[in-house]
């Protein structure tokens, strides 16, 4: 299986801990959880 998607929002989560992302993200699901890294990535990129 492929991790690099948690090792891509465990970057973003440092990168962006001033959202309060890290507090929230154990209580959601692992879709959930993808949806964040995704989006963050999206705001990253541009």
């Amino acid at each position: 299986m492929n991790n690099y998607w948690l090792l891509r929002l465990k970057m973003l989560m440092v990168r962006f801990c001033h959202l309060g992302i890290d507090a929230d993200i154990a209580s959601v699901g692992l879709v959930e959880i993808w949806g964040v890294c995704f989006q963050l990535s999206l705001v990253v990129e541009n």
